[in-house]
């Protein structure tokens, strides 16, 4: 594990016609293309200038040995992901500097050594593959222990996805894959992928990310997959995931109309969506015993009520009564803050929701 500076440059999108004149003289529009050979000499040129003027800091070396052996340290605590009966946790220190994926049991994970069980190794697949891919994370179905892997070579917001089995600790040979591309996909069950990717010209939002969802059937073309969701070339992104747990599956579609608003739509079992009575505002966090728990960026009243929730509370919202009985929307207050108190992080658990 290494400590790194970043240089960004901003990409203004969407530029009027107006100022395309003005956009065309701009002495460093080179700089829009991120992974061109001229911005990347730029970059690293200012990156020399910042490293060396931080190692002209007496302070440097201490500050840098002390930061990265707290990095590799290996009695910190693991961040860990209960995957239903498992355990998981992406790990890195000095031995595995891009990471090893792995898992234990819950006992395992509660005693003062756990033994963790190796399910992929990154630094191995960088050498076998000559990639430098950097995690982002698994989606897993409970049952048979599939996952769908994305890995983002360098570290960029497009990434690869590849089907992982988690019996054979391998990855899944003609199983679910996309190319690299700024894109999301989750298992609606085993044997169905929602996906939202590039499908060509005109499947991209002006923020350049996806804007149709597609229901993808193993063993046929992704071509071939209906469109079940679509959102304007305006609007940010959409994407879909599948809240699990022992109350059922609850997918959904979210329409991302900025990054703090959003629609968030049902996926019913014949692939059509319902709307769901949600503010757009509101943040989700997962389910417990069925229902949505979200919290609110703003104050907002719930449909039918006199009274508005007040901004930074917690509520839950029981989601199949709605959509499959087609009962009128409830919407439970579980906590408010006040003048001296606010929810910084909120989790959901299978029977209780969590607020720290």
């Amino acid at each position: 594990m290494r400590i790194g500076h970043l240089v960004w440059a901003a990409l203004v999108l969407g530029i009027s016609a107006a100022s395309a004149a003005v956009v065309d003289d701009d002495p460093y529009l080179w700089l829009s293309d991120i992974h061109g050979a001229r911005a990347l000499e730029w970059v690293k040129a200012q990156n020399a200038i910042s490293e060396g003027q931080l190692k002209s800091d007496p302070r440097y070396k201490e500050d840098y040995d002390t930061l990265l052996k707290s990095l590799d340290i290996q009695d910190r605590i693991p961040e860990a992901r209960l995957d239903h009966s498992d355990v998981t946790n992406f790990w890195q220190d000095a031995q595995h500097p891009r990471g090893v994926w792995r898992k234990t049991t819950i006992a395992s994970f509660n005693s003062p050594k756990p033994r963790w069980e190796l399910l992929l190794d990154l630094d191995k697949l960088d050498a076998d593959e000559h990639a430098q891919f950097v995690w982002q994370g698994a989606d897993c179905t409970p049952v048979s222990k599939r996952c769908l892997v994305r890995l983002s070579p360098g570290g960029g917001d497009a990434n690869i996805l590849r089907e992982f089995d988690l019996k054979t600790k391998s990855f899944v040979k003609d199983g679910f894959a996309l190319p690299l591309s700024k894109q999301n996909a989750t298992l609606l069950d085993d044997n169905t992928v929602l996906v939202s990717t590039d499908f060509g010209p005109g499947t991209m939002t002006k923020s350049s990310y996806p804007r149709i969802v597609k229901l993808w059937k193993r063993g046929t073309p992704l071509a071939a997959a209906p469109t079940i969701f679509e959102i304007a070339v305006t609007d940010n992104s959409v994407n879909a995931r599948v809240y699990r747990g022992p109350y059922g599956a609850i997918p959904l579609i979210v329409k991302s109309l900025s990054f703090f608003s959003a629609e968030f739509h049902y996926v019913l079992p014949n692939g059509s969506t319902m709307k769901l009575p949600l503010p757009l505002g509101a943040e989700l966090h997962g389910v417990t015993q069925g229902n949505l728990i979200f919290t609110l960026r703003d104050a907002w009243t719930p449909p039918g009520a006199a009274v508005a929730i007040p901004q930074g509370s917690i509520v839950a919202f029981p989601v199949k009564p709605f959509v499959i009985q087609k009962m009128p929307p409830r919407f439970t207050l579980l906590w408010s803050p006040d003048e001296h108190s606010t929810a910084e992080t909120v989790r959901a658990g299978r029977d209780a929701v969590y607020a720290a």
